[in-house]
């Protein structure tokens, strides 16, 4: 019993020892947490310090940074007026290029409109000359037709005269045809005659 008693005040003294050592040990914990916490607020102070460093050195090179685009968009402004100047200049270079060219084309347009002036007037004067030709051929084809009529006329009268001529002879053909039909005819009957007489003769020798 007593053991009993013992052994339990035993364990119920080592838990309060416990929580002795477990309050030292968490107030030393925590005391060393507040200096952890310090020393990170420190920390953490320096490194606003530091990041305010930075910034301001960025700041001083984005400012620089700035300048320096300043600088060279005014350098890119200059050459562009320069480069725009340039153009211009080109500009009006081309623009007296094709005023001359423009020139020179009106030139060419009134010399080939000389030419083209020049060669109606030959073209209207050969077509003048051809049509003299022309009537000079046509005046030619009516003698040549008139010379044509008065031989074809004479040709027909020519072809008249023989139609008549052969008209005469063939009269006169149809006459002696009836001529020595005639004179035929009277032989046969004086040959049928002779031959009636020489038919009694025969018959009376026969008799």
């Amino acid at each position: 019993m007593m053991r009993q008693l013992r052994h339990g005040l035993k364990f119920q003294l080592i838990p309060k020892v416990d929580a002795a050592v477990l309050n030292e040990v968490s107030a030393d914990a925590r005391s060393e947490a507040s200096v952890d916490t310090e020393v990170l607020n420190e920390v953490s102070a320096d490194a606003r310090v530091d990041d305010s460093v930075d910034a301001a050195v960025l700041n001083e090179v984005s400012a620089d940074a700035r300048s320096e685009a300043s600088v060279d968009t005014d350098v890119l402004n200059e050459v562009s007026a320069d480069a725009r100047s340039e153009a211009s200049v080109e500009t009006e270079v081309l623009n007296e290029v094709s005023a001359d060219a423009r020139s020179d084309d009106s030139v060419d347009t009134e010399v080939l409109n000389e030419v083209s002036a020049d060669a109606r007037s030959e073209a209207s004067v050969e077509a003048a000359v051809l049509n003299e030709v022309s009537a000079d051929a046509r005046s030619e084809a009516s003698v040549d037709t008139e010379v044509l009529n008065e031989v074809s006329a004479e040709v027909r009268s020519e072809i008249s005269v023989d139609t008549e001529v052969l008209n005469e002879v063939s009269a006169d053909a149809r006459s002696d045809d009836s001529v020595e039909a005639a004179v035929l005819n009277e032989v046969s009957a004086d040959a049928r005659s002779d031959d009636s007489v020489d038919t009694e003769v025969l018959n009376e020798v026969s008799a």
